[in-house]
């Protein structure tokens, strides 16, 4: 008798055809299945060359297994949102994204919420209780939208947290146009080919985490 999980299988009936309709639905269902598994391959593989070439071309030396982006939204400063999404060699973790309602910090005496407020918020709620909690999984790697502006921010974020993660920042061109992105990090500054695969990887986070920012604040 076949027992799964506490549960009696004795009246399961095992099919093989061999031919017929059923023997070409079971090749379609094996044909499904070969091509599924060399789709994951491919996006495991792929992760891991995109990886290792933001790793040469910003010269990090650790490894790059798991992806953190953020962004925010608000309207003239109200309602302000922020939010975090991550991604691996499965692809987008749903799981793992977060929302961050922003609010006023009076021991910060600021008047008014800005991108840089949101950012340094949105990175201490994030990693303040990280040394108490071991079961928060750090990642590798940190996608902002924005320039150097936001660059620094978020870098004096995790500094004052004593964190040590890598940061890319996705600053638009002078005509801000989609392809004409400047990426920054450290004393680093790139800009990729628009046609680089790359690119189009770190873009597909950006606008993710972009769409999730827009569609959170949109519900608030």
């Amino acid at each position: 008798n076949l027992n799964i999980f506490g549960k009696n299988f004795e009246k399961t009936k095992f099919l093989k055809p061999q031919k017929g309709p059923k023997k070409n639905l079971l090749k379609f269902a094996e044909e499904n299945s070969r091509i599924n598994l060399d789709l994951k391959l491919n996006k495991l593989k792929s992760f891991d060359n995109f990886a290792n070439e933001i790793k040469k071309i910003f010269q990090i030396k650790d490894s790059i297994n798991k992806i953190e982006a953020y962004d925010n939204s608000h309207t003239f400063g109200k309602f302000p949102i922020g939010v975090m999404i991550a991604y691996n060699n499965n692809g987008f973790l749903k799981s793992n994204y977060r929302k961050f309602n922003m609010k006023f910090n009076i021991e910060d005496n600021i008047n008014r919420i800005d991108d840089y407020y949101m950012m340094r918020e949105m990175l201490n709620r994030r990693f303040k209780n990280i040394k108490f909690l071991e079961e928060i999984e750090l990642p590798d790697l940190i996608i902002i939208d924005g320039g150097k502006g936001q660059y620094n921010s978020a870098k004096k974020a995790l500094e004052s947290l004593e964190i040590n993660i890598p940061i890319i920042s996705m600053a638009k061109g002078e005509e801000r146009d989609a392809g004409r992105e400047i990426l920054i990090h450290d004393k680093f500054t790139h800009r990729l080919n628009e046609h680089n695969p790359l690119l189009h990887f770190l873009q597909n986070i950006r606008d993710e985490v972009h769409r999730s920012a827009i569609t959170t604040h949109r519900s608030k």
